[in-house]
């Protein structure tokens, strides 16, 4: 499910994840938003790594799922963003999700996408 923040009206450049997941702890806890984008292995260039810092901020953590390994362009994927691949039937963490001083600044917005998404869709 593609799931956009909602972003203020004068926002740039919008985009949206490929995949959201929340994740409740416990009840006292706060609600972490896992943002994921899903590429192709052979994808990866300058405009990959721009997109993924233009995510940081809307999730807890981000993540990037590949089918198989990457065979190049590592050096586009920032350090913070968790690495994980689907090999057979099962999925396989590479690097795990980190945050970054900029993680979770708007997950408010991303929410509120996530919400509407939701409602939209009922």
């Amino acid at each position: 499910m593609h799931v956009s923040p909602e972003f203020p009206l004068d926002f740039g450049k919008r985009f949206e994840f490929d995949a959201v997941a929340s994740v409740l702890t416990h009840k006292s806890d706060l609600l972490v938003f896992h943002g994921i984008e899903i590429t192709g292995r052979h994808l990866l260039d300058s405009s990959t790594y721009e997109l993924l810092e233009r995510e940081t901020p809307y999730c807890d953590f981000l993540w990037l799922a590949f089918h198989g390994r990457p065979e190049q362009g590592m050096e586009y994927i920032p350090e913070h963003v968790g690495l994980m691949v689907t090999e057979g039937h099962g999925i396989q963490v590479i690097r795990p999700a980190q945050r970054s001083q900029h993680s979770g600044r708007n997950t408010g917005d991303l929410a509120k996408g996530l919400l509407l998404k939701v409602f939209n869709h009922y």
